[in-house]
């Protein structure tokens, strides 16, 4: 197996004897144009897959030309199996909403354009989620499997008395953590955090734990949120991230009811139900499935501040039955699987569809 990464990073955990990875030079890298669309990339890629036979070529985002010409080249060339793994609604509507900049709005409409007519190349398609499965014509959804983002089940939880002694943090205050707080999702972030600021008069002891990008906390939630009710950690490594996370009494992601948030399945969802904390979020996309079979997994309330609001007030009155609730409760059959579970299910799909060439 060969795993290709635009950009060069230490990956030395991804490599052995059966798994290899390739970088550009890094020259390539540096050139001044979106990954996506850097033509040397573009070129880089399809002399290798050119030079090289593979029985099967994944790729994710499929309809992007960096990914989508290459794996051209080696269907036609090698008869390589394509799979596209669609993690997002694109275009227009969704990544591409309210982009700014001529270039960035011509790069919107041309995914916008790509993004459904590119799925015919491809043989096997896992969109993330139902939403984008529905937007696919009818003919290609025979070749489309839902697979949503994993739970990583090394991601180990801690008692929440642990973790806090740890960190330092209080037992008695009532922590909601936010991870991946980013710029891009701040107007889905924003009734939360209004939320937030007004229940402080009957709940002091409310706490907001913001995990992400250190320019957003600084400039944006550190000028809303009181100092006093504010856990700033930042951006951490994945092995220290669960040991924060655990110190949380519950998890709050927030989601407009958008084209884009139909189409998502953030992966921190998974890490929040591996952590076996309650969750605080919006009926968006595929997201209520997860409380259809039962509601002990949280709150699952309209993206308005009211609506949070009284969330907030029902957690205050009682976080620790929250929390040994979310230990208990079942997870709906087939809603998760593990990340090996993940795997062998892609592993799987690559032996049918070799099968059915024979």
């Amino acid at each position: 197996m060969t795993l290709f990464f635009p950009k060069t990073f230490v990956c030395d955990d991804l490599t052995d004897d059966s798994c290899s990875v390739l970088h550009p030079p890094k020259w390539i890298s540096a050139v001044p144009a979106p990954s996506f669309y850097n033509p040397f990339l573009l070129a880089f890629l399809v002399y290798h897959v050119v030079a090289r036979h593979y029985d099967v070529v994944h790729v994710c985002p499929g309809h992007r030309p960096l990914y989508l010409i290459p794996a051209a080249f080696s269907k036609i060339i090698h008869r390589s199996i394509l799979v596209d793994e669609w993690w997002e609604w694109f275009g227009k509507e969704g990544l591409g909403a309210n982009t700014q900049g001529t270039l960035r709005k011509f790069l919107a409409w041309l995914e916008d354009w790509l993004e459904l007519r590119s799925k015919r190349f491809y043989d096997i398609i896992f969109p993330i989620t139902n939403t984008l499965k529905e937007r696919l014509p009818k003919d290609l959804q025979a070749r489309a499997s839902v697979l949503r983002g994993g739970i990583d089940d090394e991601l180990k939880m801690y008692e929440k008395a642990s973790a806090r002694r740890s960190l330092a943090l209080s037992e008695d205050d009532i922590i909601v953590g936010m991870c991946g707080l980013c710029d891009a999702d701040h107007q889905d972030n924003a009734p939360f955090i209004d939320a937030f600021i007004r229940t402080l008069s009957t709940v002091p002891q409310l706490k907001l734990m913001a995990s992400g990008d250190n320019d957003y906390i600084k400039n944006v939630i550190r000028q809303l949120v009181p100092k006093a009710n504010l856990i700033d950690v930042g951006w951490q490594p994945y092995n220290q991230y669960n040991v924060f996370m655990s110190a949380c009494d519950v998890f709050a992601l927030p989601l407009s009811d958008s084209p884009r948030n139909k189409g998502r399945w953030p992966n921190k969802l998974g890490d929040f139900i591996a952590l076996r904390r309650p969750i605080m979020t919006c009926p968006v996309g595929d997201i209520p499935e997860l409380f259809e079979t039962n509601q002990a997994f949280g709150w699952c309330v309209p993206n308005e501040r009211a609506a949070y609001e009284m969330a907030l007030e029902e957690l205050s009155a009682n976080p620790g039955k929250a929390i040994h609730v979310a230990n208990y409760v079942p997870l709906p059959p087939g809603a998760f699987l593990t990340t090996g579970e993940r795997s062998d299910l892609i592993l799987e799909s690559y032996r049918s569809a070799r099968d059915g060439r024979r």
